[in-house]
């Protein structure tokens, strides 16, 4: 699904969070990310929480990012971005049982999201068209406005 495809223009207007999912099977984020591929598979509803700042509304974009790793003092990884659309927002009451690890995100929001991804690509792009540099690692769940994405969105829808 790399490069444009037919749904043009339909984010071009939208903000996205992006969640970063730590590489380590036992991590929290790990363990959720890999529940919430089951819930798909089951069909049942494809849940995260929002940014602390509970900003997203339907329509926006939910990213999941593996950062880039380092490879040797030269080369890193690509790193993976995997984006699904958000369906709708909830209110805090409606994080799953699961999720009671996470002391401290009581507050969020939950966001539905699509079971189809609507982009894949690499957490390199997404650096480079927003400028970041290349050492930058996702640390937290983040909100990133539209003003800053209109580059990364027109590269890959």
């Amino acid at each position: 699904m790399e490069g444009k495809h037919h749904n043009e223009t339909i984010y071009s207007d939208c903000n996205i969070v992006v969640t970063p999912i730590n590489k380590n099977i036992k991590s929290n984020s790990n363990r959720d990310f890999q529940e919430q591929m089951e819930r798909i598979k089951g069909e049942l509803q494809h849940v995260w929480d929002d940014s602390k700042d509970n900003l997203s509304v339907k329509g926006d974009l939910f990213a999941y990012v593996i950062n880039c790793a380092k490879i040797d003092d030269i080369r890193r990884t690509d790193g993976n971005v995997i984006i699904y659309e958000i369906t709708d927002v909830l209110k805090p009451t409606n994080r799953l049982p699961t999720w009671s690890d996470n002391v401290g995100q009581s507050d969020r929001n939950v966001v539905e999201l699509s079971s189809e991804v609507v982009y894949s690509g690499t957490m390199k792009l997404l650096k480079e068209c927003l400028g970041y540099s290349v050492k930058y690692n996702l640390q937290g769940t983040r909100y990133i406005p539209n003003s800053k994405l209109q580059i990364y969105l027109d590269t890959v829808f």
